[in-house]
């Protein structure tokens, strides 16, 4: 296989006598897989007619959003007109908070085997996510085992992204391109391919990747280290950071400080973990632990809520369909320079899964709060993620794989 995107000479595989094959494989944990299972094994499965289910998806469906002059006004103010999104809005969660709940579920689970369309057992379902916050989802199994992702101790990177046309530090996935196929999808060469789902969370996987390499650039040790330890101690290092982000900020943000201090006591205490151990009232396991489909089925499904129907990726952009120019229909309906999260033409929506336009670079301060952007008006506020309720914004039923764009591609 090759990429026209790497360079040849990167793609060219470990010489033999190079040293023990395996022997810089680096293990993400010491359990290769986790397990599914129930937190509330005597309770019976839901069984719902299939009009119940579409009535309940028709009922969940928020209408689209409506741009006005001003976001920051308030609903009730004379200068907006009737409108959708500042109802809707959570002002407590910036939107970047909805794709780094994404990025954590597709470190924690993944089931390719089971179906919605049939009954399955969660007891005898493998999730090929361990159970636990150590990046399987980025690093796969190391260099020795995912040599493509990997140029040395380092990831590969993609093509530069641009704010328009102004340079940024951003860069795309790696990508393979079919040198028989140029119009063929070019898929991330990446640890977790659902990362790519969406321009937002394959940008934050890129993030990721860059992370891991400027730690590479600083480890002081690296001089008196073989590649395998170097190696193992900056995904340590990266791993912690991730790890301290998910507790002290994801967690915190979204269910709240004091639930967050109740149930893991020793934050609150500034002691160890293991001086004061979890509560845990209703997850209880005997030898290993699993992942309770109540919780990866059902309530991490909140994130789904957060999901706004349309983006600001960056200032800088100025149209829709070309990032160049918006049309006069765009601009009329407040498109100019946003995105629909999904839709069903290519180049309206984040839809995931391929290479998208090079101008499209994320401005994190639109979507996390960086230098008090949470409290900046027009272009360059910080986007609030939708309310963590029981609705879903209409662009959901634009999903890419239900798209007719998406049946007629490869």
């Amino acid at each position: 296989m090759t990429n026209p995107t790497i360079s040849s000479k990167k793609l060219q595989p470990s010489a033999h006598g190079g040293g023990v094959r395996g022997d810089n494989a680096v293990a993400s944990s010491t359990l290769f897989t986790g397990r599914f299972g129930r937190m509330f094994r005597s309770l019976p499965a839901g069984v719902w007619s299939k009009e119940a289910l579409m009535t309940l998806g028709k009922a969940m469906t928020a209408d689209p959003e409506v741009a006005t002059s001003n976001p920051n006004l308030p609903a009730a103010s004379p200068e907006t007109p009737k409108h959708i999104q500042d109802d809707e809005e959570n002002a407590g969660i910036a939107a970047g908070y909805t794709y780094l709940g994404q990025f954590i579920d597709h470190d924690i689970t993944f089931d390719p085997a089971s179906s919605l369309q049939q009954q399955n057992d969660p007891n005898a379902l493998v999730d090929f996510r361990t159970p636990r916050l150590d990046l399987d989802s980025l690093y796969g199994r190391g260099p020795d085992d995912l040599p493509y992702m990997y140029d040395g101790n380092k990831f590969r990177l993609g093509r530069p992204l641009f704010a328009l046309d102004a340079a940024t530090k951003a860069q795309d996935l790696p990508r393979y391109i079919d040198p028989n196929d140029p119009k063929a999808r070019r898929r991330a060469l990446i640890g977790d391919k659902r990362n790519d789902e969406n321009v937002i969370v394959s940008q934050l996987h890129g993030a990721m990747l860059r992370f891991h390499n400027k730690l590479v650039d600083l480890n002081p040790r690296a001089p008196f280290q073989d590649a395998q330890t170097a190696f193992r101690d900056v995904q340590q290092q990266v791993r912690w950071h991730y790890q301290w982000i998910v507790v002290n900020d994801f967690l915190i943000k979204i269910c709240g400080e004091k639930t967050v201090k109740d149930i893991l006591p020793h934050l609150g205490k500034h002691r160890p973990i293991w001086e004061n151990e979890p509560r845990f009232a209703v997850y209880k396991y005997r030898d290993t632990p699993f992942m309770p489909v109540e919780f990866s089925v059902a309530a991490y499904r909140f994130g789904h809520s957060m999901v706004r129907p349309i983006y600001r990726l960056n200032t800088k952009l100025q149209g829709g369909a070309n990032p160049l120019e918006a049309t006069p229909s765009e601009k009329k309906r407040g498109l100019d320079g946003r995105f629909f999260i999904f839709a069903g033409v290519q180049n309206r929506g984040l839809n995931g899964f391929d290479e998208f336009p090079k101008q499209w670079a994320i401005d994190w301060s639109l979507f996390f709060d960086i230098d008090g952007s949470g409290t900046r008006g027009g272009k360059e506020r910080m986007q609030p993620a939708y309310k963590i309720d029981t609705s879903l914004v209409n662009p959901m039923g634009f999903l890419p794989e239900f798209s007719k764009e998406a049946l007629l591609r490869p």
